[in-house]
């Protein structure tokens, strides 16, 4: 079973990234005004809290408990820290791309009314390329999220363990018949 912070970091984290996704796929349907403005800074501030939530996850994960995963071929395994690790790094490098790209507009950051460090000054033709490595960067979130939750489901479906209860508030023991 994981730790109750590493479960509450791990949530609280899902919901920031599912409502940064939603806020932005929303905006894209409005038109310019005060709403399509409100969402993108909402989208914003989801993602750099995110960020700002990444350093303490680690640290909980590293002293906190984590389930045994010998009961998984070696494969399984190495694809669980495999995609384990391509969404920390993905928790990382999404926002601070998303920073920068708002800094080369030439505009500041900010985070609960609290600003931050600007990365670098404006530059239309760098902000077109940072612009679309985060639309991909947010692909790649979506498709990892993807395989985390098939894994997930597979586990606790087809395997029968108790990989989906570890990280859930009330897991239920599975018995592995």
């Amino acid at each position: 079973m994981y730790s109750v912070t590493s479960r509450a970091f791990h949530w609280t984290m899902a919901g920031l990234m599912t409502l940064a996704f939603t806020l932005v796929w929303v905006r894209e349907d409005l038109p310019k005004g005060d709403l399509r403005t409100s969402l993108l800074s909402w989208h914003m501030a989801a993602g750099l809290m995110v960020l700002a939530l990444l350093l303490p996850r680690l640290l909980a994960r590293l002293v906190g408990t984590t389930p045994s995963l010998e009961h998984m071929p070696r494969w399984q395994r190495m694809m669980a820290r495999l995609g384990e690790g391509g969404l920390y790094l993905m928790m990382l490098v999404q926002p601070l791309m998303g920073w920068l790209m708002v800094n080369l507009a030439g505009r500041p950051v900010s985070l609960l009314g609290f600003g931050l460090p600007t990365l670098t000054g404006p530059d239309p033709a760098l902000r077109s390329v940072v612009s679309e490595l985060h639309e991909n960067g947010g692909t790649v979130i979506l498709v990892l999220v993807g395989l985390h939750v098939a894994a997930a489901l597979y586990h606790h479906v087809l395997c029968r363990d108790d990989v989906l209860a570890s990280m859930l508030w009330r897991g239920v023991r599975r018995s592995r018949a």
